[in-house]
């Protein structure tokens, strides 16, 4: 995990995007009593999962690729 000095910081609006690489988005989907509603989209090859205390082997339910939508 990068320290606070490697990491960098944005400030996105609900609707906007950030891409990292060529095949996996992060949209802002809604700001909703202080949390942050995110939608991750990637290819099948992409595997994404939670880094707030769950298995790093278990991926989030419900997270689908692009492709499957």
């Amino acid at each position: 995990m990068m320290g606070e000095a490697g990491m960098l910081t944005l400030t996105r609006r609900v609707g906007e995007t950030l891409h990292i690489g060529d095949h996996t988005a992060i949209v802002v989907e809604a700001l909703e009593n202080g949390k942050v509603r995110i939608k991750v989209q990637s290819d099948q090859a992409t595997r994404t999962v939670r880094a707030d205390g769950r298995p790093a082997d278990r991926p989030v339910i419900g997270l689908r690729s692009s492709r499957e939508r």
